[in-house]
């Protein structure tokens, strides 16, 4: 999410707005600068909530913004948020990333499962969440499905809404990979139950196709993963870098089990003209087109990674360039140009 509000900060820079971003940092002294014209105001984590609203308000009622967003609460309390629109007199925005409003984990996943419905402490912490949701000018999610779970538990009831996802980043296109044997899968990311592996893992090794896992997770899980599944046709490499990765692969899969905001890794392989096998769920579903793009799959139907697997072996080559055409309404000039009309809208100009 960090890197979704980096780069939209630095895209309203480059539309010529002024921007002040306001965060949070482990160091222990206050950080204060400006990178590519975007001014930056980092209050240390030690700090007091008294002490960081004092300086949340301060540092923008000085900055006299025309607009507040708020990107991320965790770690602030949200009567610092709502005192500071209040101090700034401008309307806020608030953008949905993630979960935290309305679940305590931010997954909506519990007990190996994607939730259904609320449990008991999460409806309880969505309706204190409501004192703050209700007092908003405007929401904006980055996927319908992370919007409408937000308004299915009650929140921003009556508020102006838009669904805007994060923008894809501009990436170099791969050329097709000329096929004699399997298609090469791929997954990226951070490994956590969450995020299906295992699924991944032992539906490929009943195929017999070759898998590249590229990212790092808490220690038991990975050794648990390497202990069962490393061997001839699957690679643990570690960390790497993405734009290194994915021209290695020939679809990237991103099995999620919990409800993916969007899925910052399947935009990048999308971006590369890389197909993706990905699960409907949360903002995936907002990027899949069958057949073009790549395939669907569903978390509560596990036959369907096979499925889709199969679909991949047969039509190992989609055309890298169609894949790439997928994501145009996601390029930076027209999300900011969503998020300008938007922001103009709540303000009211």
């Amino acid at each position: 999410m960090a890197f979704a509000v980096e780069a939209l900060a630095e895209m309203m820079v480059k539309e010529g707005h002024e921007v002040l971003v306001l965060c949070r940092t482990p160091r222990k002294d206050l950080v204060q600068d400006i990178r590519d014209g975007v001014h930056l105001h980092r209050m240390p984590l030690a700090w007091s909530d008294a002490r960081m609203a004092e300086s949340l308000i301060a540092t923008a009622a000085d900055f006299k913004p025309n607009l507040l967003q708020v990107h991320l609460l965790t770690g602030l309390h949200f009567q610092a948020v709502l005192k500071t629109a209040e101090a700034c007199r401008c309307p806020l925005i608030h953008y949905l990333h993630i979960y935290s409003l309305i679940c305590r984990a931010n997954t909506l996943f519990r007990d190996g499962r994607s939730c259904t419905w609320l449990c008991p402490p999460c409806r309880r912490h969505a309706q204190a969440m409501q004192n703050y949701t209700a007092k908003v000018d405007g929401v904006v999610a980055v996927s319908r499905g992370v919007l409408d779970w937000h308004l299915k538990a009650g929140q921003f009831a009556g508020i102006p809404q838009a669904v805007i996802p994060n923008a894809a980043p501009r990436k170099a296109l791969r050329s097709a990979r000329n096929h004699h044997g399997r298609p090469v899968l791929g997954f990226l990311g951070r490994i956590a139950p969450t995020k299906g592996l295992a699924w991944l893992l032992q539906v490929a090794r009943e195929l017999g196709l070759p898998v590249k896992v590229a990212g790092t997770g808490p220690e038991m899980l990975m050794h648990r993963l390497q202990q069962e599944f490393a061997g001839e046709l699957v690679e643990f490499c570690g960390w790497v870098d993405a734009d290194e990765f994915l021209p290695t692969i020939d679809a990237l899969v991103v099995p999620s089990l919990w409800e993916e905001p969007l899925g910052r890794v399947a935009l990048e392989a999308l971006s590369h003209g890389v197909p993706i096998v990905a699960s409907r769920v949360g903002g995936l579903a907002d990027l899949l087109v069958d057949g073009v793009n790549g395939w669907g799959i569903h978390p509560h139907e596990p036959e369907s990674l096979a499925i889709a697997l199969k679909k991949l072996c047969e039509h190992p080559v989609l055309d890298p360039t169609t894949v790439q055409e997928t994501m145009r309404a996601y390029v930076p000039e027209k999300i900011c140009a969503q998020v300008a009309t938007f922001d103009r809208q709540i303000i009211g100009v």
